[in-house]
């Protein structure tokens, strides 16, 4: 099983699959964590959008880690 690790709640940790939906999992049932060598980006995202939008985009997320 594999998914991206949203939180922690009580005795559960929620994660999301690749289509962005909820599960959870009680934490004494994991019996490994590994690290992911892929990203969650797609693969062709560098070329989907114009220069000036992926510049805005990192702008915006930028901001965000102040939060």
């Amino acid at each position: 099983m594999s998914g991206l690790f949203r939180r922690d709640e009580g005795e559960a940790s929620i994660y999301a699959n690749a289509a962005g939906e909820e599960f959870t999992i009680v934490r004494k049932d994991i019996l490994e964590k590994t690290v992911s060598r892929s990203t969650l980006m797609p693969d062709q995202f560098g070329s989907t959008l114009a220069a000036e939008d992926f510049n805005a985009l990192m702008s915006y997320l930028l901001t965000l880690k102040n939060e």
